[in-house]
């Protein structure tokens, strides 16, 4: 354990020993790259922002923070609860909504080359005479332009809180274009969702012909069968049931008066009274069969409880179209309201102001992660320093290293002659 502990305070010893060495080397090393870096910074200040010296120019970033009021994405109210038109209006999160549509029209060709267009971007990004112009063009809008959401402040809120940003070396142009990009977005989001409630009305239109139709055929239905039945089944039933047991009484006292008679059956009374007692029979028969010369109210009782369940299908049917309807009317009325909606999209929070402060780059702390970096550099160079010394006084190890320098001459001459 002690032998351990030895070799381990040795090495430590030898590495100070070395960084001691070549401490020199690092300090000079670490100096230069000082020097270097800050001078680099320097001249980045004096030079003019698009000379080719200017390897860091002073970049200034305008922000925009825009208020979107989300609800305009939902393409309906949440009375409607059917889920096959919820679907089909558009129902769901419309905060996400919100937020997937804007980004689709920022990330929109349509959308960037308006910006060019209307900012004459081509001759300021030297892209004139440039065959692939429009595509270099986007992609500098790309690094340039930046959208991001709070999300924090747009929980619980039927709004999102939009920033938008764009950095240039021109701190007015930066501004200039920051603010057509805003009414740009502006009038682009607002055509798009303009666009939506117009589809929304056509389809509102196109259901509303169809739910008449269906209503009209439902309401003939039902006239049709209350023509033919009348309206209250169940009453009908009622008095069908209560003649025909008021028909079986009267039967049943005309057998009492016949046998009370003490008649032969060949007596006219007889004869009377049990022609009497046929008819009421025949006519018993009749209303139970459907036999309806007497009434046209005169339904079968046996075929009482079908057509009350379809009476109540029919019924129902009339009541969902009449319902149905006047939901669809009110949509589109309000899509006719949303159509005419001249009340802006977008709620500009704060002024677009010319930045004071440039945003990048961070020179003092450029200076010193280049200058840290380099100390690092320089430590690691001092250890191959070091390694490389060894090598040469130790004739074996030297040989090696010579082959190997050698061997790389050889590589490089065979393939400078190669080249040739």
């Amino acid at each position: 354990m002690s032998t351990k502990n030895k070799e381990d305070k040795i090495s430590f010893l030898d590495i100070f020993a070395i960084l001691v060495k070549h401490i020199k080397f690092i300090i000079l090393t670490t100096a230069a790259a000082a020097v270097f870096i800050i001078a680099l910074n320097i001249l980045s200040i004096a030079t003019p922002v698009d000379s080719p010296l200017n390897f860091y120019p002073d970049l200034y970033k305008p922000t925009a923070r825009i208020l979107v009021d989300s609800s305009l994405t939902s393409k309906s109210p949440s009375s409607l609860s059917s889920s096959a038109i919820s679907s089909m209006l558009g129902l769901g999160d419309s905060k996400n909504q919100t937020v997937t549509l804007l980004e689709k029209v920022v990330e929109g060709n349509k959308f960037k080359d308006a910006i060019i267009a209307e900012c004459n971007l081509y001759e300021r990004f030297g892209l004139l005479n440039n065959p692939l112009k429009k595509t270099r063009a986007r992609l500098i809008i790309n690094n340039k332009f930046d959208m991001d959401y709070d999300s924090r402040e747009a929980i619980g809120s039927p709004s999102v809180l939009l920033t938008l940003s764009y950095t240039d070396t021109d701190k007015e142009f930066a501004t200039d274009i920051l603010k057509k990009i805003v009414i740009l977005l502006d009038t682009e989001f607002k055509n798009i969702m303009l666009e939506r409630v117009r589809e929304k009305k056509r389809y509102l239109q196109e259901a509303i012909e169809i739910i008449e139709k269906d209503y009209g055929k439902a309401q003939q239905e039902l006239i049709n069968f209350q023509s033919q039945y009348g309206a209250d089944l169940e009453t009908i039933a009622k008095d069908q049931t209560k003649y025909i047991a008021q028909l079986q009484e009267e039967i049943y006292k005309k057998e009492l008066q016949i046998r009370s008679l003490y008649l032969p059956e060949g007596d006219p009374q007889v004869i009377q009274l049990r022609d009497q007692i046929r008819q009421m029979k025949q006519l018993i028969n009749e209303m139970k069969g459907g036999f309806r010369s007497f009434s046209k109210a005169a339904v079968p009782l046996s075929e009482i409880p079908d057509l009350q369940r379809q009476y109540v299908q029919i019924e129902m049917e009339v009541k969902i179209q009449h319902e149905l309807y006047i939901m669809m009317r009110k949509e589109l009325e309000k899509a006719k309201l949303e159509e005419a909606d001249t009340m802006p999209v977008f709620q500009l929070l704060d002024i677009i102001e010319v930045p004071e402060v440039k945003d990048s780059p961070k020179r003092g702390i450029m200076c010193i992660l280049f200058t840290l970096a380099f100390f690092a550099i320089s430590i690691f160079l001092a250890f191959v320093k070091e390694y490389l010394d060894k090598v040469k006084a130790n004739p074996e190890e030297h040989k090696k290293l010579q082959f190997i320098i050698d061997t790389f001459n050889v590589f490089k001459y065979f393939k400078r002659k190669k080249s040739r």
